[in-house]
């Protein structure tokens, strides 16, 4: 008799076969009908050894992935129950620590971050009450490491931080930059190379970006970084000339704009200063 866990299973296998060479969004939707039904798989006590048998195979996705993650604790519940053999320290409780298999786990992943990055590992991961230590902190804050994907085996926030970056970085982003800053600048937005599905950075788009007075890491990657430290920087230049402006009357700030706009426009900026001072000392004077 087929089991509703080898009934799962058989859909969850069929998704895992249209998930392959189709477009993106199908894929990805694919997926997460079969992590829906990974999960219910493992709500679902096992009937038989092969019912425990295509819950692993499904929650492991047939070997591509390891026995980790949120569900590695029910796994691991019935292979005890399927021998009859408990697992000592199995949930953990007792000592406010992980379970040991989870633990080991985090251990693997650590290593293997470290020997990705070329860091050295935290002398210890959890402290003794079973918090983070100081140092695995330190550690996870300057090498940007995910702590659900250290102790859970978790990769949503890997794949999110992954399509913020690619997306920001994709040619049609790339086009949606070009064309307002062209739009900012007044002039015709250039065109843009693709080679395998990337932007390429060209002559003429670096051109472009001069003559358009903008920043090339924004427009490459929308980072605003340059474009805050040129707005810091401005605002600071600003100060003094706001100090001394302070105490100005509208009419007088006025005649100080009309006095910009002629040293802008070439006028002689003494002769131009001598005609503001004069005014502002007339108006004060009447």
């Amino acid at each position: 008799m087929t089991t509703a866990i080898q009934q799962m299973y058989h859909q969850w296998k069929q998704l895992r076969a249209s998930a392959h060479g189709t477009s993106e969004e199908d894929c990805d939707a694919a997926v997460e009908e079969m992590m829906r039904i990974e999960d219910a798989m493992l709500e679902i006590p096992s009937e038989s050894a092969a019912d425990f048998a295509a819950k692993v195979l499904a929650y492991t996705s047939h070997g591509d992935f390891g026995l980790t993650g949120d569900g590695i604790g029910q796994i691991l519940r019935e292979a005890c129950n399927l021998i009859g053999e408990p697992v000592p320290g199995f949930d953990g409780k007792d000592s406010g620590r992980l379970p040991w298999y989870e633990m080991q786990a985090a251990e693997t992943r650590m290593e293997r971050f470290c020997e990705l990055v070329g860091a050295k590992a935290p002398a210890t991961l959890l402290d003794a009450e079973g918090a983070p230590t100081d140092e695995l902190m330190d550690f996870v804050r300057e090498q940007e490491l995910s702590l659900d994907w250290l102790f859970l085996g978790d990769v949503t926030p890997l794949l999110r931080a992954y399509r913020t970056t690619h997306a920001q970085r994709s040619p049609a982003a790339l086009r949606e930059r070009v064309d307002l800053l062209a739009a900012a600048a007044g002039i015709e937005p250039v065109g843009i190379e693709i080679a395998d599905g990337d932007a390429l950075l060209t002559d003429d788009l670096i051109a472009f970006c001069n003559e358009a007075n903008g920043s090339l890491d924004w427009l490459l990657t929308g980072d605003v970084g340059e474009l805050l430290r040129s707005h810091r920087a401005f605002s600071e230049q600003k100060k003094p000339f706001m100090k001394a402006t302070r105490n100005l009357s509208d009419n007088e700030r006025k005649a100080l704009v009309f006095t910009l706009r002629l040293i802008v426009e070439g006028a002689d900026v003494d002769d131009a200063m001598q005609t503001f001072t004069r005014v502002v000392e007339e108006q004060r004077a009447a």
